[in-house]
């Protein structure tokens, strides 16, 4: 799935370490995650301790979305690859089972799809990428907190990415933040990844390889072997056991493998 255009951050939000929330909700959750946890603690007395407390807070935050992120996905990943052998009327994940995890009624669902809080892939089929976005948003409150765990409004002057993704041009180029879905005109041998294992439940979009319950990894398009062997030296040679009879299944095959190489230690070294 691609966008238009390559959208630069505007934000310290717009950033992968949040994934699958758009950048607006991070920046939500965490200025009441911050105030709720400056309004009793003793008032800062130098610009050193008031960076430490903001330091400390963000770490804090951090952690618990990387928490949130992983119970999420494991509390849906059965049921989405599950749906995707069904027909919609069959679906686990279905609206009923949205209102019933979020305790929201219809008219509520039907608002949050018309402003793209929660996309539907069609009538009665929730996109479960968004579902987890929201579920990772409520999870952040206890359980008697009756405060809006989403924003109760969206940016509308600019396309709003679904979250970030991590994108690297080259082995030697430094990662930058890339919105997602991903823009048209992105070289497709540009690699990218996340720590948002879930990546990979877009059907519309299977490039993603999962890596364990790590994240999930991929190229932008389909790469040549001339690029492939810049990832990866080991897949020249793994081109020349293969000889002669190369076909499209033994290339998608070798494509796979180098990006399983590169996906763990960058989805890794993010944590």
């Amino acid at each position: 799935m691609s966008s238009a255009i390559f959208q630069q951050p505007t934000t310290i939000f717009d950033d992968p370490t949040f994934a699958p929330l758009p950048g607006e909700w991070s920046g939500y959750l965490f200025e009441n995650f911050y105030r709720e946890h400056t309004s009793k603690a003793p008032i800062p007395n130098s610009s050193q301790s008031a960076a430490e407390l903001f330091a400390n807070i963000w770490r804090r935050f951090v952690q618990m979305i990387e928490t949130k992120r992983l119970e999420t996905f494991l509390f849906m990943d059965d049921l989405v690859q599950a749906d995707k052998q069904r027909s919609v009327k069959d679906l686990s994940l279905s609206p009923a089972w949205v209102k019933e995890q979020l305790s929201i009624s219809a008219q509520t669902l039907s608002v949050w799809n018309q402003k793209a809080k929660i996309r539907s892939l069609g009538w009665g089929h929730p996109e479960p990428q968004s579902v987890a976005a929201v579920l990772i948003a409520k999870s952040m409150y206890d359980g008697d907190r009756k405060r809006e765990y989403v924003p109760p409004a969206v940016i509308a002057d600019r396309p709003n990415p679904w979250w970030w993704c991590w994108s690297q041009a080259s082995p030697t180029d430094p990662p930058r933040p890339c919105p997602y879905p991903i823009p048209i005109n992105l070289p497709s041998y540009t690699l990218l990844w996340s720590r948002w294992p879930g990546a990979y439940w877009d059907e519309s979009d299977p490039s993603w390889l999962p890596v364990g319950l790590l994240g999930a990894i991929r190229f932008a398009g389909h790469v040549e072997q001339k690029d492939l062997e810049r990832w990866d030296p080991d897949a020249k040679f793994r081109r020349q056991l293969v000889g002669p009879d190369f076909t499209s299944m033994l290339e998608q095959t070798l494509t796979s493998l180098a990006i399983s190489r590169l996906g763990h230690p960058r989805v890794a070294k993010e944590a």
